[in-house]
């Protein structure tokens, strides 16, 4: 037994193929069909196809409300809108509650325990080029 997506594709082989006559093993249309009568039973169940169709998110039947929102979005700031980006009320700062600008450079007294290592590198460094006696 065929599945629908088999019984369609081959329906739609025979009726773009043109054959004539094509021995069917549909136990709901057994025999012989004609491939002129498959192609008019296509167009009447789906029309003329080959074109292009138009389809509003209203058709789309498991599209959520933000999805539609997105869909009908006349720019991109309306679409991330729709999806709550860029609607936060954070603020650029240096305390807890703001955040970091992007260029963001810390000094070596805020970052902890860089000037210990800093300091111990450049021992090391005048180390190497001061020669032993």
């Amino acid at each position: 037994m065929a599945t629908v997506e088999e019984w369609l594709e081959r329906r739609r082989r025979i009726a773009t193929d043109g054959q004539a006559d094509v021995q069917t093993d549909d136990p709901l249309n057994p025999g012989t069909v004609s491939g002129q009568a498959i192609r008019e039973e296509l167009t009447e169940t789906f029309g003329e196809g080959g074109g292009v169709s138009e389809v509003t998110s209203a058709q789309i039947s498991d599209a959520t409300d933000v999805g539609r929102d997105v869909l009908t979005a006349e720019d991109a700031a309306t679409a991330r809108s729709a999806i709550g980006a860029g609607t936060s009320d954070l603020t650029i700062g240096t305390t807890a509650s703001t955040a970091k600008a992007g260029n963001y450079q810390p000094t070596v007294a805020q970052v902890q325990g860089l000037q210990a290592i800093i300091d111990d590198l450049t021992a090391r460094i005048e180390a190497l080029e001061t020669p032993e006696a």
